[in-house]
């Protein structure tokens, strides 16, 4: 015996097909499928956007809907994703697995029934459409090297990966092994000022690129060493004693700079000064007549 909700489905799909097949009677049928290929406009991690043409049949009848499935490689099985107005030929389907590859298929529908499924003939995989940028552009370049500092220079990368660059991360390493962040700038810069280095110490530099997405590879710089700039010592330390004089000589006495300017002490100037007079004159352009008796002030 056939239950009442039974009864009224049967009842309603035998009317459903009463109805198509009254259609067909008429001469009217399932439009043809409709026209590709399927063009997927867009994915985000967890969606697709796709694009289709309306079919060039529409089997006497107005389109009522445009039903949308999907297939996750490599299944076999589709399901219907939506349901949506014949006015529309893009859909953005929502909910799909971020690394999966997916097919897709679209049917028009009338009245007397749906058409063949128009489907894609490859997968799409369901990613972001940005990803990291590419490593920054380089070589860096060294300038205003001093005994503690470095200024460096770099260009952007030559892809950002289809977002903007938000900023770039510095790092510092002695030994290529171990790496210290020096700074970060903002992405508009390619430029920056490295500070605190050792003095006379090998340093090299890698530079990352930041997008929304992630961070790049590092572009690495060639070692720098920082030093001191060239320049005049200071002034030898005082104070400056004088021992063992005689009547045409005598001994001095002082120590050496605090500061070589960089370089080896090479030798030192020294001056002389009579007490009544305000002119200095080098103490080794001495004459062998000149008169040594008296005062004199020495530096």
């Amino acid at each position: 015996m056939t239950s009442l909700p039974d009864a009224a489905k049967n009842m309603e799909s035998s009317s459903k097909q009463c109805g198509k097949s009254s259609y067909r009677s008429l001469g009217k049928k399932p439009p043809s499928r409709p026209q590709g290929p399927i063009k997927v406009l867009s994915t985000t991690k967890t969606s697709a956007t796709i694009e289709w043409r309306a079919p060039e049949d529409d089997g006497g009848l107005p389109l009522s809907a445009y039903v949308l499935e999907k297939r996750e490689f490599p299944r076999s099985t589709w399901s219907r994703v939506d349901k949506i107005s014949p006015d529309m030929t893009s859909n953005t389907i929502q909910n799909l697995t971020t690394g999966s590859d997916y097919f897709f298929r679209v049917m028009a529908e009338n009245k007397a029934g749906p058409s063949p499924p128009l489907e894609m003939d490859k997968p799409v995989r369901i990613k972001s459409p940005y990803v990291v940028p590419e490593p920054p552009t380089g070589p860096v370049y060294f300038s205003h090297l001093d005994a503690t500092s470095v200024v460096l220079d770099w260009r952007a990368p030559r892809d950002d990966g289809g977002a903007p660059v938000l900023n770039y991360r510095i790092e510092v390493s002695q030994n290529q092994e171990t790496w210290t962040e020096v700074t970060i700038v903002d992405g508009d810069l390619t430029k920056t000022k490295a500070k605190n280095l050792a003095t006379d110490k090998k340093h090299y530099f890698r530079i990352f690129a930041i997008n929304k997405v992630g961070t790049s590879k590092p572009l690495e710089s060639d070692a720098v060493t920082p030093k001191r700039p060239v320049g005049p010592p200071g002034k030898p330390v005082g104070p400056l004693e004088a021992k063992a004089i005689t009547r045409d000589s005598v001994q001095l006495d002082w120590k050496p700079p605090q500061d070589d300017g960089g370089l080896p002490i090479t030798g030192y100037i020294i001056e002389k000064r009579e007490a009544m007079r305000m002119t200095w004159s080098r103490a080794d352009k001495t004459t062998d007549d000149e008169d040594t008796g008296g005062t004199c002030h020495w530096r």
